[in-house]
This record gives C-alpha cells, structure tokens and sequence, in this order.
C-alpha cells in the first residue's frame, strides 16, 4: 500500500498564499481515498488511477486576508498511512524566474555576501528549484523550503533574498520566495510547447516529442524549462512573478515581444492565474560604452520588453543606470530587487509608493526642436548630467543633441539637425543615462518620429 505523498514543492516551513483558496496535491494509492487537512480545515480527495490526487482547501480563518504568524501543519492521511507538512505559514508568495542575473546566488556577489550576513529573519521562506529540462510534462520539482538564515540567504538568489526580505518588513507578514531559473536561457524554453505551437514564428522551431519520459532533451531545446521546472509547480497560488531575463534573446529582439507576451499568457494559464501580476527587469547597460546612443541590438529588446506593458497586469522596473561594460552579471542585485519591491508594493499592494522612472507623456515636434512633457515622475524629475539624447534630420544620421529641462517640460534640439524628424534617448546597448526621477529611478529608454509613435 503506497504511502500518501504531497508533491515536493510542499513541505516544511513553507509559506502558503494568504486570500485565496490553497490547492494541493501529491501521490496516492491509485483510487485511493484520501483526506487533506490544514490547521482544523479539511477536506476529502481521491487518487486517479496513476495515483494522482489533488485537493483546494477553502479560505478559511487562517488564510483569509490576513496571514498566520503560527505555525499550522498540512497533512494527507489514508489507508496507506499519513504525510505532513509542518511549521507552514500563510502570507505572500512570490515566484522568481529567468535567467542568471536572478538566478545566481548571493555567494557570487561581494556586495550581496556582505548582506546576507544580515538576513536572519524566520518568517521569510526560500525554495530554489533544482534546474530540470524535459519535453514531457513533469509532476514535481526537486527542492526544499528553509527559512531565511545568513547560511541560507548566501545560497539564494542573490536578487530574491533583497526582495523577499524587504518585502516581508514593508508588509509585516510571512513572505515565500521560489527561485525557479537558470542562467544561459532563452524565454522559449520557458514557454510551453502549446504556445509556441500557436506562434508563427516558433512552431516550426519546436522538436519532436521523445517517445519515452528521460528521452534525450537539447541544452536549448524550446519549451525544455516550462515542462521540467514551471509545469511541475502549477497550479500552486502564488501572489506573482518576477521576471529577469532577455540576454539570451538579445541577438533576436524582433521576436521578444511576441514571445514574452505568449510566455506571461501561458504562465497565467498554467497557474489558473488569468490576472496574475507580472514584474520584470529591462536590461541594464552591457558592452563598450556609446556617448551617440542610436543603435544596438539590446536598445531593441528593450524596446520589446516595453512594449509588453500593454498587457494587463505587467509592470517593467527600467535598469539601465545599472550594468558592467564587461560582465553580463553585474553586481548591484539589491538595488533592482528594491526597484521591485516598490514596483509591487505601489501596484499590487496599493501601498502609496512612488515607483517608476520619468515617462513620456505628451510629444511636440517643433520646427527646430522636440519638446516633451514627462510624466509619472516621483516629484520633479531632473537630469544628471548632459548627454544620451540624438535627433535626426529627415536624411542622414542621428546627431548628439541638448536637452534642457524646466520643470516636467523637456526641450530637446541640436545645431546640426535643422527640422527634427526622429529623437532618441538612452537607445543604445550601453548608453548614456541622465534623465532621473526624485525617486532615484532613471527613465526607460524611448524613441519617436514626427507623425508616429515610436522610431
């Protein structure tokens, strides 16, 4: 008689999304009879005959608005015995994904090791899923849940552990991080291979089924990441996602906003989350610095990943003050994991945060200049320094241009460029960056031309 199980994601110390009913599930006795109980609720559940069961616990006094501070055990119990889960909280939970910049650990950041030596606060729960590919749809993940300790936050995401810990004393209550990444990944490999079926320009990128699980998986194979790390972990209640990836897209920005919208559309399906909010890093700066900013293949994804904020429920915390020349991962992990946490904590929290850089409210095209209206600027926005602005005539190149700001009306010209025609800022791979808001955040990237939108 098999023993009833939870699937690994739950477990000891865990923490459980407060608000909203908790659904469960594991491994059983096929059609066998099952009850799951958490604190003094429970309910009734039955094994399928592969001997998958699966449960939702209703909201009840310990997972209604407000979160638990004692500790509750989850248990499962039938004929073949009893399975628990204990010293599990309910609070908020956060799911962490992408690529290396989140997920590497603090350990390989000076800055970050420094920090985690401070980071002793049980009430915050980190899970890190070990890296699986698989073509097949998988059951369960390979993991543990800790409670945050120097020890253990030195072994975090170096990212994760800023922002699950800052945002647990913004909120007071019990906070679960999941690490859920892997470095050198393109967002189709964690995107499922239903999506990329019903995308034009990946369907045919998509491989062929293995005839048998454990089949050979491809290092880069399409969908790999969603059927061996994401799938697993579905339909788990989480509160959101926070999202930090694109350098491995980098060399194909046309496809990413297509791409990532598939990919946060597919996430929400799969976590029967059809709202769910989804925050996620631009690029910061990379390669040899460029005073003319007008071009570069990151400039383009970036534009990307702005464009995505069409979709409801996203929001896009801009980094491009931050980055090395020579290394993809920059240190400086805690600055954008604060940037998110006031990201989250102003829109999905509702919490009176100013969180965003200056953004383009209004374009005028004069005859010798540009003139901008700023908006959604925590207080008067400012420039730091002269520089990241270009404007081009109706032929030839882009050209360095002055921009003189007074009050949120931005005024930008150049005496090469008689009748501006296209204006650029911070558009290229390493930029310079010098518009700010009084909240320290810099303003995304943009381009327009006369008569359109964007250029």
């Amino acid at each position: 008689m098999q023993t009833p199980s939870f699937s690994p994601i739950f477990g000891d110390h865990m923490v459980l999304q407060r608000g909203v009913p908790v659904r469960v599930w594991g491994r059983a006795e096929p059609g066998g009879k099952l009850r799951v109980t958490l604190g003094r609720t429970g309910v009734s559940a039955e094994a399928d005959r592969d001997g998958v069961w699966q449960a939702e616990l209703p909201a009840g006094p310990h997972h209604g608005p407000h979160a638990s501070h004692e500790p509750l055990e989850l248990a499962v119990s039938g004929s073949g015995g009893r399975a628990a889960c204990r010293d599990v909280r309910f609070g908020e939970v956060w799911i962490l994904a992408g690529q290396s910049n989140i997920e590497w650990e603090a350990s390989k950041f000076p800055d970050a090791t420094a920090e985690a030596a401070c980071r002793d606060l049980p009430e915050v729960r980190i899970f890190t899923v070990k890296p699986c590919r698989s073509l097949l749809p998988r059951r369960s993940v390979t993991g543990g849940w800790q409670a945050m300790t120097p020890a253990s936050a030195l072994g975090f995401s170096a990212l994760g552990m800023t922002f699950a810990a800052e945002l647990h004393l913004e909120l007071g209550v019990p906070v679960g991080a999941i690490s859920c990444a892997l470095g050198d990944t393109c967002a189709e490999m964690w995107t499922s291979r239903e999506a990329l079926l019903a995308s034009p320009v990946f369907r045919d990128r998509v491989p062929p089924l293995p005839e048998r699980p454990g089949g050979e998986v491809g290092r880069y194979d399409p969908s790999c990441l969603f059927h061996g790390m994401v799938e697993p972990l579905a339909p788990l209640a989480a509160r959101g996602v926070i999202w930090y990836q694109g350098e491995s897209n980098g060399r194909r920005p046309h496809e990413y906003r297509d791409l990532f919208s598939r990919l946060i559309a597919d996430w929400r399906r799969a976590f029967r989350a059809p709202e769910w909010p989804f925050h996620y890093v631009q690029l910061p700066r990379f390669r040899p610095f460029e005073a003319v900013a007008c071009s570069g293949q990151w400039a383009e994804l970036r534009a990307a990943q702005q464009e995505v904020l069409s979709l409801p429920g996203t929001a896009m915390v801009p980094a491009i003050d931050l980055g090395d020349p020579v290394d993809i991962h920059p240190p400086g992990k805690a600055v954008i994991a604060r940037r998110l946490v006031e990201s989250v904590l102003a829109r999905v929290y509702g919490h009176p945060v100013a969180a965003g850089g200056p953004g383009v409210g209004a374009v005028r095209w004069l005859e010798d200049a540009v003139e901008i209206t700023l908006a959604d600027a925590s207080g008067e926005p400012y420039l730091r320094e002269p520089g990241g602005f270009v404007l081009r005539g109706a032929d030839g190149p882009f050209h360095p241009a002055l921009a003189r700001l007074a009050g949120r009306r931005l005024r930008v010209s150049s005496p090469a460029v008689k009748r501006p025609m296209a204006i650029r800022y911070a558009w290229a791979d390493n930029p310079p960056v010098t518009l700010f808001g009084a909240n320290g955040w810099p303003a995304p990237p943009f381009a327009f031309t006369r008569g359109g939108t964007a250029g």
